[in-house]
């Protein structure tokens, strides 16, 4: 009799363990056990992302949407000279410490700019082509060591694009414009490698005469030559037509500017220190100069214009 009894309560303990098996997979879809083993996860396999070159036009990561308007008051064209943090590479004014450049980039990134080329801003105010919201162009003159080892990768690192102003005949060697002047002291400059792979990726590579000439204090048929050579040799090295100009210390005048016609030139940028809020003549730009000892409550100011 008590064997009877034991079959019969575990009958109903099996039962009851049936029910609640039930139980759990009508109201726990997915679980239809009561106890799950938990296994370790073992390592996952990796899939491999081939590596491409970063596009200096990409929005980057966390970027905002890109929108075009036609409708904006005025574009910023930023002039900047030497990214280094050597000070023995310059003066202060021509000279900036990386860490700012590169403080200065993520603000634009951060309050929404776009930059753009200057073909960009030439096609919105003359043809009405639409733009992206709060353009800006940003352009370094020279052709320092610096544009290469540090604003670059700052540039890459935010999808940014800007243009270069070289001076063709010191390319791979020293700063010889300012050092006979007793201006600044030795500078490497870019080489035509380093000028090559940025063109390569995006950087738009312009001209700033054979020797940072002063155009409107030379002859005239040395002015011809400072402009008409250096384009020619760009042209060869990089393979395209080369249309940017870039003033030597912002000196030119009315025969100058018939010069840079002739040769082709689609625009040409001054150190007029304003917005470009309309073009009367593409070969007069406004250009905003950010020295090296700018703060940044006077950088964000100065990129609204007056």
């Amino acid at each position: 009799m008590k064997e009877k009894r034991e079959v019969i309560a575990l009958y109903f303990f099996l039962l009851m363990i049936t029910a609640a098996v039930w139980t759990a997979g009508r109201y726990y879809p997915g679980q239809t056990s009561l106890a799950v083993a938990t296994v370790p996860a073992g390592p996952q396999e990796q899939t491999a992302v081939p590596e491409t070159k970063a596009s200096l036009n990409a929005s980057g990561a966390g970027a905002p949407e890109l929108k075009l308007t036609r409708d904006i008051k005025g574009i910023p064209i930023l002039m900047y000279h030497n990214i280094s943090p050597d000070p023995s590479t310059g003066s202060i004014g021509h000279r900036m410490e990386p860490d700012t450049f590169e403080r200065q980039m993520r603000y634009l990134k951060e309050h929404g700019y776009h930059t753009v080329d200057l073909g960009a801003v030439l096609d919105f105010y003359q043809k009405g082509a639409a733009i992206p919201e709060k353009p800006i162009v940003i352009t370094l003159d020279d052709g320092y060591q610096g544009n290469y080892h540090y604003a670059f990768p700052v540039l890459k690192k935010y999808g940014f694009t800007a243009t270069i102003f070289v001076v063709t005949n010191i390319v791979g060697g020293q700063n010889d414009f300012d050092i006979k002047a007793g201006l600044k002291p030795p500078t490497r400059m870019l080489t035509w490698e380093q000028i090559k792979e940025m063109d390569a990726a995006g950087i738009t590579i312009g001209c700033h005469t054979l020797d940072h000439a002063h155009l409107s204090k030379v002859s005239p048929a040395e002015a011809r030559r400072q402009i008409v050579e250096s384009k020619k040799v760009l042209e060869q090295v990089l393979g395209r037509e080369v249309q940017y100009f870039c003033y030597p210390y912002g000196e030119y005048n009315a025969y100058i500017r018939q010069v840079l016609k002739e040769c082709g030139f689609r625009a040409a940028v001054t150190v007029n220190p304003l917005l470009v809020t309309g073009i009367k003549d593409p070969l007069q730009l406004n250009r905003i100069g950010i020295p090296g000892y700018m703060e940044d409550e006077e950088f964000a100011s100065r990129i609204l214009g007056p």
